[in-house]
C-alpha cells in the first residue's frame, strides 16, 4: 500500500508511468526525477503520509529509489527519524 501511494505521489508531481518504475532502481541516474521534481516530490510525500522531511533527511539513502522511500516514510511514520 506505501509503494502505490508513493508510486501515486510520483504521477502527481509529472512522473511518466510510475507503476513502470522499478522499485530499487535509482531515481535520479534512470532520469526519473531531477532536483525539481525532487522538492515537489518531497511535498507531495509530506502531505500524503503527514509526515516532515528535515533538509538533513534529503539523503540518497532515504530518496533515490522506490524501495528506499517506502523504507524512510516507515521510520518516519515509526518515529525512528
Amino acid at each position: 500500500m506505501t509503494e502505490e501511494r508513493i508510486r501515486a505521489a510520483l504521477g502527481r508531481v509529472g512522473v511518466r508511468d510510475p507503476e513502470e518504475v522499478d522499485r530499487e532502481a535509482s531515481l535520479y541516474e534512470t532520469g526519473v526525477i531531477d532536483s525539481f521534481l525532487l522538492l515537489q516530490l518531497l511535498a507531495a510525500l509530506e502531505a500524503e503520509f503527514g509526515i516532515v522531511i528535515h533538509n538533513r533527511e534529503v539523503v540518497p539513502e532515504n530518496l533515490d529509489s522506490i524501495g528506499r522511500i517506502g523504507s524512510f516514510v516507515a521510520r518516519k511514520q515509526a518515529g525512528a527519524e
